[in-house]
């Protein structure tokens, strides 16, 4: 993985403007495959955000609220950050409040069929691959999930 594209900063400016333009909207921002990053890069990158955001940056305290009051406070930007960090400010999320699936499959109506099939089990519901698999090995027989489907 990396990032190819634009100054990051020149993306969060954007964001910025989106936010500020569209005032009912919710803005999350999810950080992960941080890699080879050393600590003054991962402190340099969360001042960036701070400093981009400041103000519209929802704290950890303020989950539990509705939107509605989310919005009425201006807290309209989450950060998920998936990375161990020394200090870590109360707006900076740990990774695991947003799971992102990463089906890992190279056309897209195969991503389509594995996105589904990934919300279907969060639902609570047997996996297609699960079902072919227990079709396929009635007596109980047969291999784990491939672990490189999902993250």
């Amino acid at each position: 993985h990396g990032y190819f594209g634009p100054a990051l900063r020149s993306v969060l400016d954007d964001a910025k403007v989106f936010v500020a333009a569209h005032s009912h909207e919710f803005l999350l921002l999810d950080f992960n495959h941080l890699y080879n990053m050393t600590p003054a890069a991962h402190a340099a990158l969360v001042q960036l955000l701070r400093d981009t955001f400041g103000s519209l940056l929802i704290e950890d305290t303020d989950l539990c609220l509705p939107l509605q009051d989310l919005h009425d406070r201006q807290r309209r930007v989450l950060v998920a950050y998936h990375a161990n960090i020394s200090s870590r400010p109360r707006w900076l999320l740990q990774g695991h409040a947003v799971q992102s699936p990463w089906p890992n499959v190279p056309e897209a109506s195969r991503l389509e069929e594995r996105l589904a099939d990934i919300l279907h089990q969060r639902r609570g519901g047997e996996s297609e691959e699960g079902r072919a698999e227990a079709e396929a090995h009635p007596g109980g027989r047969g291999r784990e999930p491939a672990g490189g489907d999902v993250e």
